[in-house]
């Protein structure tokens, strides 16, 4: 490549400095105005997506208030274990009420002479409590 080949290259250079310069330009404004364009879409997007969270915060914290009100509600493992535990002895202490009335009552009856005695033991010795005669 000799010097007016050089020399060729940086007129046509030079000649078209303008026009690429311009170009560049058209290209960058181009560029800018789809960033821009982007940008703008994503702002939109990205403020639903805010509305949309604060919404769902609002529903969680809901959530939240309504699991605190159940958990109050909701007896334990423990509570229930104790209560099952404590029916038997509950039905016990009730029957024995009851059976104490039936014993005052046959005796109220012995004493209004309804029943004799042969009677009355023989209803006193029966279950769930029997009395034992020796």
């Amino acid at each position: 490549m000799g010097i007016s080949d050089k020399q060729e290259i940086l007129e046509a250079i030079k000649s078209n400095k303008q026009e690429l310069l311009r170009v560049i330009k058209s290209d960058k404004q181009e560029i800018l105005e789809v960033v821009n364009d982007f940008s703008n879409h994503m702002d939109k997007r990205i403020d639903k997506l805010d509305g949309r969270m604060d919404k769902l915060d609002g529903r969680m914290d809901k959530l939240g208030n309504d699991f605190l009100k159940l958990q109050t509600r909701v007896v334990t493992k423990d509570y229930l274990d104790n209560k099952i535990a404590n029916l038997p002895n509950d039905w016990v202490t009730m029957i024995r009420k009851e059976d104490y009335k039936f014993q005052m009552l046959i005796e109220i009856m012995q004493n209004k002479r309804l029943l004799d005695k042969q009677e009355a033991k023989k209803i006193l010795t029966m279950e769930p409590f029997p009395k034992l005669y020796v």
